[in-house]
């Protein structure tokens, strides 16, 4: 599994309801710009949000022996559908 799909595994074990848009933004693996969608971020503060995504990834980070040293995380709810009942 390359360091991605390890973000992306993390993030969606963490927030189940989770879409996760991962661009590297170097070439080596090490440094992402992350776009995290879930409607389990309704309600909480932009820090809030941050943290769980963080929280999500801590042990894939370098302080920690992973191979992520940095992140820039966006987070958004989940698309609404456009369907009418």
């Amino acid at each position: 599994m390359n360091t991605e799909e390890k973000i992306r595994t993390a993030i969606q074990e963490a927030l189940n309801d989770a879409r996760v848009d991962i661009t590297d933004t170097t070439g080596t693996q090490d440094h992402f710009d992350l776009v995290v969608s879930s409607d389990l971020f309704e309600g909480l503060s932009r820090l809030a949000k941050h943290r769980k995504v963080l929280d999500a990834l801590h042990s894939l980070m370098e302080h920690n022996g992973g191979p992520v040293h940095a992140v820039a995380i966006k987070t958004r709810p989940l698309p609404k559908s456009n369907e009418t009942h």
